[in-house]
């Protein structure tokens, strides 16, 4: 379940926040700034991971005596929106770190601007590689699998368990159609015309 999840990976975050020093005008909370979109295509998506971060901080409503107070903001999917409302949780909320980011678009915008906003951004959903990859900034972590370890676990998924596919075809209709993506998206994997016994190139 994605609330479950998300709750696991705010509990996370807000002992993350423990440990960061409290902001000048708000001693006596430890604020943590949340980017998610509450309106919008993503909204769905959006109220899930908010409904997540809720729970954690019901959960754990203190650090080190101090309450927990979230702020949480509407990125309304936008990646120039989320920047903006980045900028005023750091700037007029003052909190010290920064969870969210229902896309990779968002996040990726954010870390471009993560040593201005100077930190750190933890997302609990953006899948693209670059996120953390090895060009990526100090200030940004992830608790989600990126998409080259759904790609191999999918991989591994295809080739050991396919009857698991087989039962469920509305998940092998997905899981194909991904790996499909990843083959033309990629010149080595383009090479291949199977992925794990399953065809890449035709609609089964």
């Amino acid at each position: 379940m994605k609330v479950s999840k998300t709750f696991a990976f705010c509990a996370a975050a807000i002992t993350c926040a423990a440990l960061l020093p409290a902001a000048a005008n708000a001693a006596e909370d430890v604020v943590i700034g949340v980017i998610v979109p509450t309106t919008g295509a993503l909204a769905p998506l959006g109220i899930d991971m908010k409904n997540g971060y809720e729970l954690a901080a019901k959960d754990h409503p203190t650090v080190k005596g101090k309450p927990v107070r979230l702020v949480i903001e509407d990125d309304q999917g936008n990646a120039a929106s989320g920047l903006m409302k980045a900028q005023k949780l750091v700037i007029k909320d003052r909190a010290p770190i920064l969870v969210g980011g229902a896309t990779s678009a968002l996040v990726l915008g954010l870390a471009a601007q993560a040593d201005r906003l100077n930190v750190p951004i933890v997302t609990t959903n953006a899948q693209a590689v670059q996120v953390t990859g090895a060009q990526c900034n100090r200030f940004v972590f992830r608790t989600n699998p990126n998409d080259a370890m759904v790609g191999n676990a999918t991989r591994v998924l295809m080739q050991k368990r396919p009857e698991l596919l087989q039962k469920n075809g509305s998940l092998s209709t997905t899981t194909l159609s991904g790996a499909r993506a990843t083959r033309q998206s990629s010149p080595k994997s383009r090479a291949s015309k199977s992925w794990g016994g399953w065809p890449l190139n035709g609609n089964g």
